[in-house]
């Protein structure tokens, strides 16, 4: 099980953002089903340079690659987050419970599209 996480890591520097996707995605769902492994497989991640890759691809001009990461480092990766979820006051689109950006959120005004 754990050989798969070292080529999926590598694969998050490919230039080809379909691929990209498919492997953050990949890797969400892994972390989502290793249930008491979940240490484990993030140790595995950070290992093999993938937490470094996963964020700098919060800064990736696609949007749906940039929130997919946001949201892994988010849910996993954030001290004090244990359990898997969302910490309270967050949402995966990167605003606060109050609407408002973060200061060190990845997301910008400028990337986010406008919603009704």
């Amino acid at each position: 099980e754990s050989d798969a996480i070292g080529p999926f890591c590598k694969m998050l520097t490919v230039h080809d953002p379909q691929v990209v996707q498919v492997v953050l995605d990949g890797i969400l769902n892994i972390l989502r089903v290793a249930g008491p492994r979940r240490d484990h497989v993030c140790d595995l991640i950070e290992k093999c340079q993938g937490l470094d890759a996963i964020d700098g691809l919060q800064s990736h001009g696609n949007e749906d690659i940039y929130k997919l990461a946001y949201e892994i480092i988010e849910r996993y990766f954030t001290e004090g987050n244990v359990d898997g979820e969302p910490l309270e006051g967050s949402f995966a689109n990167g605003y606060d419970s109050n609407g408002q950006l973060p200061r060190d959120s990845p997301v910008s005004e400028e990337q986010t599209p406008f919603e009704f």
